[in-house]
């Protein structure tokens, strides 16, 4: 006797019908016999929302809803079937499962405007729709940031994830300041993250900026066609070589947009594992880290800045020289002093009162009223046993009216 669709996805876990199709095949079913047996089982789930290839369904039994299996499951059909689904959720796992709203696009890594494709806004609906994906906090200042369902990473840590996209900017911002010096990029028209969007081939990216260094340029009856410069930079985490080929495909779909047009792609984290280094390298991309870009002293000061910021005021208290030596060390980065300014700020103050007052130190805590449920963020909460100090924290740049 075959085995039932219960029977097939309880021994496979939730899969596509494309799966189950072929598992009745080696069973020796044909597949008209196989379709129409998924079509009959009303009992079975379909996931609503997501369209897979060559019109697939994922499908599960009411009991495996929402459990690791369902969402590790959901990520390996999504690689064969969804590869622009997938990308979203592995480049949000790559940044500790948070995102900024406003920076989706880009770390969706699909055109914003193509025929034929699905652009980020549609891909970020539709990953909500089934629940992939979520809007976990505004902040004060009116930003959303999307968060990955914790099943797919098990351990969620927004403090760290927040904290490192400050670290990024900075990097950023070295990265340009970088590629002008030495002349690689036109000076004047280097664009960042979190200033005038850069896109290209209508893909955004951390980074862009056309270049005419001499082996990149192009001629079109006559006239110099620029190549452009690229760059994403993510500095969560070791760079994993999923990460890393969800990356290649942003690269491989800006190159057929601009197929006369060189583009070369940077891809900058603060580590590679082996396997993602070796890929990135096989494929043309150029693939570094901090240190080999600024040394060893800034990379390291990058990272404690990321640790300063997520370790609630403990080490500015334990050595208030970390303090000094971060903004000394970063501040030789061009705009780097005022990112700095107001995130350590907050800290330090936050450090200094829980060693005077004790208690429980919360920094940039949201809160909400139960009543009207409208949210505001909290610079510096602390909690003892019978009150509950505030502290809203407002840094000045020094001589400003």
């Amino acid at each position: 006797m075959k085995k039932s669709i219960d029977q097939v996805l309880k021994e496979l876990g939730p899969c596509t019908s494309s799966e189950v199709i072929h598992h009745y095949a080696q069973l020796g079913m044909k597949e008209t016999t196989s379709r129409q047996r998924i079509s009959r089982a009303s009992h079975v789930h379909r996931l609503k929302g997501l369209r897979l290839e060559k019109n697939a369904s994922f499908l599960y039994l009411s009991e495996q809803y929402n459990t690791p299996q369902f969402w590790k499951n959901l990520e390996k059909s999504l690689y064969k079937s969804g590869k622009s689904y997938w990308a979203s959720i592995i480049s949000l796992k790559e940044r500790g499962g948070y995102c900024l709203d406003s920076h989706f696009a880009t770390v969706c890594g699909s055109p914003t405007k193509r025929i034929g494709q699905l652009p980020p806004s549609v891909i970020l609906e539709r990953l909500k729709g089934v629940k992939a994906v979520g809007e976990y906090i505004v902040d004060k200042h009116g930003e959303t940031y999307i968060e990955l369902n914790p099943f797919f990473l098990y351990n969620n840590d927004f403090d760290k994830a927040r904290a490192t996209l400050l670290s990024e900017s900075i990097a950023l911002n070295a990265l340009r300041d970088y590629l002008k010096k030495i002349g690689f990029v036109s000076y004047n028209k280097c664009r960042i993250r979190g200033e005038e969007q850069p896109e290209i081939a209508s893909i955004h990216w951390d980074l862009s900026a056309p270049s005419y260094i001499r082996p990149l340029v192009r001629f079109d009856n006559g006239k110099k066609k620029p190549a452009f410069v690229v760059s994403d930079v993510c500095l969560y985490a070791p760079i994993s070589k999923d990460y890393v080929e969800a990356f290649i495909r942003k690269c491989n779909a800006a190159a057929i947009q601009y197929n006369n047009v060189t583009i070369m792609p940077f891809l900058v984290g603060d580590s590679f594992t082996e396997d993602a280094f070796n890929l990135a390298k096989s494929e043309g991309i150029t693939a570094v880290t901090l240190e080999i870009l600024w040394g060893s002293e800034i990379a390291k000061q990058l990272r404690n800045l990321v640790r300063i910021l997520t370790d609630t005021g403990k080490l500015i208290i334990k050595n208030p020289k970390y303090v000094y030596k971060v903004m000394d060390t970063l501040s030789q980065i061009e705009g780097a002093a005022v990112r700095l300014r107001g995130a350590l700020f907050e800290t330090v103050i936050g450090g200094i009162v829980k060693d005077v007052e004790g208690g429980s130190l919360k920094l940039g805590q949201k809160l909400q009223d139960p009543e009207t449920l409208q949210s505001t963020e909290v610079d510096v909460t602390l909690i003892k046993k019978d009150e509950i100090l505030v502290i809203e924290c407002k840094s000045t740049v020094s001589g400003a009216g």
